[in-house]
């Protein structure tokens, strides 16, 4: 079948933020015969499955959203670690990417939310452990990202009709994975939020009829795709972003701790010299025989 290869993957994370968070969950799934992306110069002639997970081990605490939406927490990772079941950072995104490059093609990685979640906090950890993100990536044979969460947002109402669809608390399509995946097979899938669990189910829906547009020409040009260079860039441009925002917030909290709580405090604050200056000039002025005393001396 000629076409770029696709890789599903999901990551579960100490917190829902991208730059300070930790993985501590990541699941890849690819199948030999699974759809691929139209590419008619790719020969798709390698015939290799995969389907891998695996706990990371942090110290960093969780947020509380996180762990109820995990089910995961320090406590428990480390109990894993111990039992070898998770494993260090630096092992675990080594293992993530030999997984990938075992594939031995270029692949794409779709991801559900992936652009708002996953990519950026995949390449934060990349930063930390490698430096050289755009490096790591081209290394391990990624050639770039796709949201199909994004992808079924902007086309699901035609193929699959939102009257078929679940519905939020709002009252609106709901386009998260569960709800989604339970609206198309008509019940919903095991194990929620976790990574190989999410990652499977998302290989279902992907590669359901409704969803089968994404795979079409053209795909490299959708705003669902981004190569690892744009995926790089934003990333990076972001993380600056993100930096100067938190500086400019240190430098506020630095300056407000030095400066008074209000405007009345501001007008009662003396220096030391002002206090002399004012205590000097009152006695010159309304001491008696203040001038005398300064001829004398």
């Amino acid at each position: 079948m000629p076409g770029v290869r696709v890789v599903h993957w999901d990551l579960e994370s100490t917190g829902l933020g991208h730059y300070t968070e930790e993985i501590v969950e990541y699941a890849i799934e690819s199948h030999e015969h699974d759809r691929r992306l139209y590419d008619p110069n790719v020969s798709g002639s390698k015939p290799l499955s995969i389907a891998s997970s695996q706990y990371i081990y942090t110290e960093r605490p969780f947020q509380e959203k996180a762990k109820e939406i995990t089910g995961l927490d320090t406590e428990k990772l480390r109990l894993m670690y111990k039992e070898g079941s998770a494993v260090r950072r630096t092992e675990g995104l080594a293992k993530f990417l030999s997984d990938i490059r075992s594939l031995d093609e270029p692949v794409v990685m779709v991801a559900w939310n992936g652009h708002r979640f996953d990519v950026p906090l995949m390449l934060a950890e990349l930063r930390r452990e490698y430096k050289d993100v755009r490096r790591a990536l081209l290394d391990s044979n990624i050639i770039g990202f796709y949201d199909a969460k994004m992808y079924a947002k902007d086309n699901l109402k035609n193929t699959m009709g939102e009257d078929k669809m679940l519905l939020t608390a709002k009252g609106v399509p709901d386009y998260s994975l569960g709800p989604l995946y339970h609206a198309i097979f008509g019940e919903p899938f095991d194990n929620a939020h976790e990574a190989m669990a999410d990652t499977s189910a998302m290989r279902e829906v992907c590669e359901h009829e409704y969803m089968s547009g994404m795979y079409d020409e053209g795909w490299r040009e959708s705003k669902y795709y981004m190569d690892t260079k744009t995926a790089v860039n934003k990333f990076e441009l972001a993380r600056m972003n993100w930096e100067h925002r938190k500086e400019v917030e240190r430098r506020k909290k630095s300056c407000a701790s030095t400066v008074p709580k209000d405007f009345g405090d501001l007008l009662t604050v003396e220096t030391v010299s002002t206090k002399k200056k004012r205590a000097r000039d009152t006695n010159d002025d309304t001491v008696p025989g203040s001038e005398s005393k300064r001829q004398k001396v």
